[in-house]
């Protein structure tokens, strides 16, 4: 007979959520879904699988560099900035080995964009196309 475990997991996000406070509260504004909406039309491919030569629709809008509820890194300062700013996503890279590699940023220290790359999650041209991106250190 098969062994059935029962998952904690919408206690865990209620928690998480508490803690963190609401999508809103976060920054996750109007403005920032009719921008999401137009990001995703103009970039419909996941940037993660497609540097590892996989193709998959992106379903969000990623924070290359998380910003942790610092309004300073959640918009670009400069207009153009996007792609180094933001990342189309589908949510299997976002809530797997993108959110892996921000742990091992924080825990280590180092640039998540540095990570990403080592990773091959980002080209590796990709600080070639960065301009004045204010970076998480």
């Amino acid at each position: 007979m098969p062994i059935v475990r029962h998952s904690n997991k919408r206690k865990r996000d209620r928690k998480a959520d508490q803690r963190r406070g609401s999508a809103r509260e976060r920054g996750y504004t109007t403005e920032w879904d009719k921008f999401a909406r137009a990001f995703l039309a103009s970039n419909p491919l996941c940037q993660y699988c497609a540097t590892q030569g996989r193709v998959s629709a992106a379903e969000l809008v990623d924070h290359i560099v998380p910003h942790r509820g610092d309004a300073a890194l959640f918009w670009p300062d400069t207009p153009g900035q996007e792609m180094t700013w933001f990342a189309p996503c589908c949510k299997t890279c976002h809530d797997g080995p993108k959110q892996r590699a921000e742990v091992y940023a924080a825990k280590t220290g180092q640039d998540v964009r540095q990570v990403l790359i080592r990773r091959k999650m980002l080209p590796r041209d990709f600080f070639a196309n960065l301009k004045t991106v204010s970076s998480q250190d």
